[in-house]
């Protein structure tokens, strides 16, 4: 049996798993009952510190001593302190022990002599200075205790191992009595738990005594092992009278092989406290069945799907969403079971039988490797199946297994059911004794068929791209073959901002979500900083900042301060020992989401993970001191910085590229300071430089006092948890008339698609409630509270992500009742020719609509929302006059605008420079009636020129990464001369993207070669 333990007292590592018992061991007569630690406990680990098995470790004599003449003769009592985190009682209390001799003669015992223990908890008095003298800290008044016979706690051998049995008894070297050889877990349930105090400091002790009847001489002696780590202050060893009282007469426990030496070793001892698991968040409702197909238990196949095969079957998603659980059926081979075997789970576009004789998997958009431990393998019941080796060889099995994943990184599936879009699941195992004909999966068939037929194929290299796909059928033979399905249960969640793929991520730190994870105070007067490399130049489109609250009181009218800076490099051997932010090149204050008004910068937030169990960390306290609480919940909050502005980065992929700072801070409103403290999650990664933390003065401007951010524990560097992102916008302002011949109490519009929107136009006056949600796979947009009258006109609009155009589905006008019906007559604007045609398209409402004026403008950079009405404050590069019929456009139908030439006659793009056009366009309709006007933002192909993102090595062939538009398509050209005035085309031909990255395995042409990727006309 191994006991993996954790080593420090806030679980910042973990040891090794240790040698395991002798087999022997396993079948001591032990009491067993309740639950031992780690393995059979439910409850929360509130402090630990792991027992020192190496031969630095000794086990300290705790109860009556031997004899001694130079002793004291008195039984001894230990201690050692413990800090308080949580306020709450401890249920559980698990220590380390050992027996002098009991063990070492070879042959080990099959039980251990019955004492009685007794522990206490005390109240602390902190180390101080007398006369010059240091006096350490020990237990002050005892507050708790409780005395267990022998019965009244369970206990089991732990692990063997070489130390030494010490008598501390008289200090500082006492006596070394021997060795002992076996170490052993006592687990104590108190009748009455301590309750602790949030941020005390106790003392937990422990004596032994023998039973009622016997003799002390006539047991072995009993010791309470040290720890691996010293943690708070050293450990304590005291006196009790004949009657078994404490005398108090307290006592450092040191290393007694070096006690005179300049820097004694202290000594902590290992023991663990737990409490009763207490939920502050209810668990989330299970998610829906997104797709079910049944598996065939009674006369169904179980397809190999075993390296080198792949299995994969396709599902169609018409409602957006992430999917949170996987479930497939399966069997193995004879019925032999791998329960260490690893799976590798993919996601996949679909090729449709359109272009080849089957449809099967496309490109890979998401995979995830799931070891042992990381999913849960369940028999089902008993079944009478073949397991199928492709294309035909078969072999009997009868068990059915049900295997469940949930992938920590869902991977976010578009569609909806006016766009429904196909995916492929595909699943491979990889044994865990490669080479060896057991532990051989199969995935089983389903009794359904629906959509096309299962597949296979081979893995190559382990990797997960998959080629050879071929259709699945039933192995040929007197009876007609049948196509196959697979089968496999999906959940679905709700969409998360990553559903929208337009939101390029630029650098991302995730959160550390275990019990190593911290939530360090960016509350004002705190300000915290994280630095970041920037290898590709363009805007800071938008960033996300993983954080907690204190005791989960969460401010849901927070208002934070985020700011972007120069960095500091840090110079060994000075004051500036460590980098930190320079120059603040950008500072913005964004609002809660609620907060009115025409064009605000806010921000969005929502609950990221709960029933965490995290600290959080003051860094102005020094040391454990500065753990000041807990929170179980991780909030995400994204910030979207309104474009153009100053969040702007210099960077390239040459070279090492330019480091940034990012900072914030979270804002109290007057009259809540301390009522609400925020906090910033650590990273799981550790990149650059340390995080950093300093202080604002009472105009909220940062006073430059920064710090390096460390682990008060450990002594490792802390990283912040962020996301940055990088991508063009698109955007949309809408004049609107009512038209209803009743007032109305909102407005609402249905974008095809999950989408994020980046920034909100609220009209003049401002609605006062601006809402987007999700729903059907679709974003919907609702303005609300206030009431426009009859023939009243609002103008709303929307900025987003431009990885696609907003397609439009409804517009439509909120009475008292709901919707009002038809829809609003709207346009909906597409580009063609690579922005040289202008397409307006009536399919929203069920009216005719005409063209009534128009214009475009350039720019060189996206226009601000807000800019985007009649008055607004524009500087456009150049403006032109569109040329456009005048002709009654019927439901349905389209208008054909090509664009004016941008050099006079010569219709060829505008310059590189220029990345969008604006479109201000007049709509009417044929009835009489008043004329709106669109205001329309379109990126040009020049804003959406592909990035490349990495380039590595694979074999012979370079593998190219780049930012990519689905449904566009790509060259990739190289050169070896960068003098040359042609470039060469690499031979991949048309390279079409299905996803917002895209990557192609290029040829070396030689020993250096530039490669550029393009992106053609559309």
């Amino acid at each position: 049996m191994t006991h993996p333990l954790f080593v420090s007292k806030n679980f910042d590592k973990r040891w090794p798993a240790l040698t395991a018992i002798p087999a022997l061991l396993l079948a001591l007569s032990v009491t067993c009952g309740w639950a031992d630690w780690p393995d059979n406990t439910t409850n929360r680990t509130k402090w630990v510190e792991g027992p020192d098995r190496s031969t630095s470790g000794f086990d300290v004599l705790a109860g009556p001593p031997p004899f001694n003449p130079n002793g004291t003769n008195l039984a001894i009592i230990l201690a050692d302190d413990f800090q308080c985190l949580q306020t709450g009682p401890i249920t559980d209390i698990h220590l380390w022990t050992s027996w002098l001799g009991l063990d070492c003669n070879g042959i080990p015992p099959t039980n251990v002599p019955p004492i009685v223990i007794t522990l206490g908890i005390w109240t602390d008095i902190p180390a101080f200075t007398n006369g010059g003298v240091v006096i350490p800290s020990r237990p002050g008044q005892r507050l708790w205790a409780e005395t267990f016979q022998a019965g009244q706690y369970v206990l089991r051998p732990w692990s063997a191992a070489r130390e030494r049995f010490w008598d501390p008894d008289p200090a500082p070297k006492g006596v070394i009595l021997g060795p002992d050889c076996l170490i052993w877990q006592y687990n104590f349930y108190p009748t009455n738990p301590f309750v602790q105090v949030s941020n005390s400091v106790y003392w937990l002790s422990m004596t032994a005594s023998a039973p009622l009847g016997s003799s002390a001489t006539s047991l072995p002696l009993f010791g309470w092992k040290t720890s691996t780590n010293q943690v708070l202050d050293n450990a304590v060893f005291g006196h009790l009278d004949a009657a078994g009282n404490p005398l108090l007469d307290w006592q450092e426990l040191l290393d007694p092989t070096r006690p005179s030496t300049a820097a004694p070793r202290s000594l902590d001892l290992s023991f663990v406290l737990t409490t009763a698991e207490t939920r502050t968040n209810p668990p989330p409702p299970p998610p829906p069945v997104k797709a079910l197909q049944e598996p065939n238990v009674f006369g169904g196949y179980d397809v190999m799907a075993t390296l080198p095969f792949v299995v994969a079957d396709d599902f169609i998603c018409t409602n957006g969403g992430t999917i949170t659980n996987i479930q497939i059926w399966a069997s193995w081979l004879n019925d032999q079971v791998d329960t260490n075997i690893t799976f590798v789970l993919g996601i996949w576009t679909d090729v449709a039988a359109t272009t080849t004789p089957f449809s099967h998997p496309g490109t890979i958009q998401w995979s995830e490797t799931f070891t042992p431990g990381q999913y849960t393998g369940t028999f089902v019941q008993q079944g009478q199946e073949r397991f199928l080796i492709p294309p035909g060889q078969t072999a009997p099995e009868t068990q059915v297994w049900r295997y469940e994943f949930n992938p920590t990184q869902p991977f976010c599936q578009q569609g909806s059911f006016s766009n429904r879009v196909v995916y492929w699941l595909s699943v491979y195992a990889i044994p865990s004794a490669s080479g060896t004909s057991q532990g051989v999966f199969g995935w089983k068939t389903s009794t359904n068929h629906f959509m096309d037929d299962a597949v296979f194929g081979m893995v190559p290299n382990n990797v997960t791209n998959a080629g050879n796909w071929q259709e699945l059928f039933s192995p040929p033979g007197p009876v007609p073959q049948i196509s196959l399905d697979m089968a496999f249960e999906l959940k679905n969640g709700p969409p998360s901002p990553d559903c929208d793929r337009g939101r390029r991520v630029k650098w991302v730190q995730p959160p550390d979500a275990s019990t190593n994870g911290l939530d360090v105070l960016a509350t004002v007067p705190e300000i915290l900083g994280d630095d970041f490399l920037c290898r590709s130049a363009g805007p800071i489109s938008g960033i996300t900042v993983w954080g907690s609250w204190l005791n989960d009181n969460v401010d849901t009218n927070a208002t934070f301060i985020l700011g972007l800076w120069t960095d500091v490099p840090a110079q060994p051997g000075t004051t500036n020992s460590y980098s930190h932010p320079g120059r603040l090149l950008c500072s913005n204050l964004f609002y809660p989401p609620q907060t009115p008004g025409t064009s605000l910068q806010r921000y969005q937030a929502g609950l990221y993970n709960a029933n965490v169990q995290e600290t959080f960390y003051n860094p102005d306290v020094p040391g454990t001191a500065g753990f000041i609480g807990r929170d179980t919940q991780i909030w995400r909050y994204d910030f979207y910085p309104f474009q153009p502005g100053c969040w702007h980065q210099d960077g390239s992929p040459f070279g090492n590229g330019q480091v940034y700072w990012i900072s914030l801070s979270y804002v109290p409103a007057v009259g809540n300071v301390n009522t609400y403290l925020f906090g910033w999650k650590t990273s799981t990664t550790h990149n650059l430089d340390d995080a950093v933390y300093g202080h604002l003065n009472a105009a909220n401007s940062p006073i430059g006092d920064w710090k390096d951010l460390i682990n008060p524990i450990t002594g490792q560097s802390l990283d912040l948890s962020y996301a940055l992102y990088n991508f063009p916008v698109t955007g949309i302002n809408k004049d609107l008339i009512n038209h209803t011949g009743q007032a109305v109490l909102g407005v609402q519009l249905v974008v095809q698609g999950l989408h994020v929107i980046t920034w909100h136009y609220d009209g003049l006056p401002p609605w006062p409630v601006f809402q987007s949600s999700y729903a059907g796979g679709n974003t919907v947009l609702q303005w609300t509270g206030q009431t426009l009258p009859p023939g009243g006109a609002t103008h709303v609009g929307f900025e987003m992500a431009s990885l696609t155009k907003p397609i439009i589905l409804s517009i439509n006008w909120i009475g008292p009742s709901g919707i009002i019906q038809p829809p609003i007559p709207q346009w909906n604007f597409h580009w063609l020719n690579s922005g040289l045609t202008l397409v307006l398209v009536n399919d929203i409402a069920q009216a005719p609509l005409m063209m009534s004026s128009g214009t475009v403008e350039y720019y060189t950079e996206p226009v601000p929302l807000d800019q985007m009405n009649p008055t607004g404050n524009r500087t456009p590069v150049k403006t032109a006059p569109l040329q456009f019929p005048t002709d009654v456009v019927y439901p349905g139908g389209a208008l054909v605008i090509p664009l004016p030439p941008y050099f006079g006659t010569n219709y060829a793009p505008p310059p590189t420079n220029i990345t969008y056009a604006m479109f201000q366009v007049g709509l009417s309709s044929p009835a009489a009636g008043p004329t709106t006007t669109d205001f329309v933002l379109l990126p040009l192909d020049s804003a959406l020129q592909p990035t490349i993102e990495s380039a590595g090595l694979l074999g012979s062939s370079l593998n190219l990464v780049w930012t990519s538009i689905p449904g566009r398509v790509y060259h990739v050209e190289y050169t070896t001369d960068l003098t040359a005035p042609n470039w060469i085309d690499t031979g991949l031909g048309d390279i079409p993207a299905d996803n917002a990255d895209t990557s192609a395995l290029v040829p070396l042409p030689g020993a250096q070669a530039f490669y550029r990727v393009y992106l053609l006309p559309q």
